[in-house]
């Protein structure tokens, strides 16, 4: 007889896209009898649906009827297959094109003071000359 707890948690698990061993695996772990388990993965895999209840653990999915869990899981898997990405905000980030501005003026400034440094190497000959005039 199939433990319906099982048989639940194991097709839960298949319908939001977890393989069937990570869920026999998951339960193992929980401390399910690993005979339960495989009993239950066998009536899933061939597609059985188990009818009476074995009474073992209480967990929240044997609290509800399989008439009433089944349409919940048939809407669940089709939500799984339709599943597309969802765009969570427009928040794109844009560069302030008052900071590129900014760094355009610098870069120019820059290249402005570099020449007239190479200029000043190249001709102080006759700025000497002009400033000596000058005094």
């Amino acid at each position: 007889m199939v433990n319906l707890d099982i048989f639940g948690s194991l097709k839960w698990a298949v319908v939001r896209g977890q393989s069937l061993q990570e869920a026999m695996q998951s339960l193992l772990n929980a401390g399910y009898p690993k005979q339960e388990i495989e009993e239950a993965a066998r009536a899933l895999q061939s597609g059985q649906i188990p009818n009476q209840p074995q009474q073992t653990q209480a967990t929240p999915a044997s609290q509800y009827s399989q008439s009433a869990v089944q349409p919940a899981m048939q809407k669940t898997e089709q939500n799984v297959q339709q599943k597309t990405p969802q765009k969570v905000s427009d928040y794109t980030p844009k560069q302030p094109t008052k900071k590129k501005f900014f760094v355009v003026l610098l870069i120019v400034i820059l290249i402005t003071l570099l020449g007239m440094l190479i200029a000043t190497f190249l001709f102080k000959d006759q700025i000497a000359d002009i400033l000596g005039n000058m005094g």
